[in-house]
């Protein structure tokens, strides 16, 4: 991941705790989402996702590495 930091200086110890927190916060942050998933069991099969049918209006969430974001088309 792509840090600017706080423009403070780190020393090696500093380092390797930041670096253990970040690397616990990805380990529980994948957890959750592999919690999701089994929830939605086969609803995330490939053969049970398809295009939205022409004419659709409505609400669709979006899920993606920024979040999920609610759309209104």
């Amino acid at each position: 991941m792509h840090c600017s930091g706080l423009g403070l200086e780190a020393n090696n110890e500093n380092a390797a705790e930041i670096g253990l927190a970040l690397k616990r916060f990805e380990i529980r942050k994948l957890q959750s989402y592999i919690r999701i998933m089994e929830q939605m069991g086969n609803k995330l099969s490939i053969t049970n996702l398809g295009m939205l049918p022409c004419g659709f209006s409505g609400e669709i969430l979006v899920c993606d590495n920024e979040g999920i974001s609610r759309w209104t088309l």
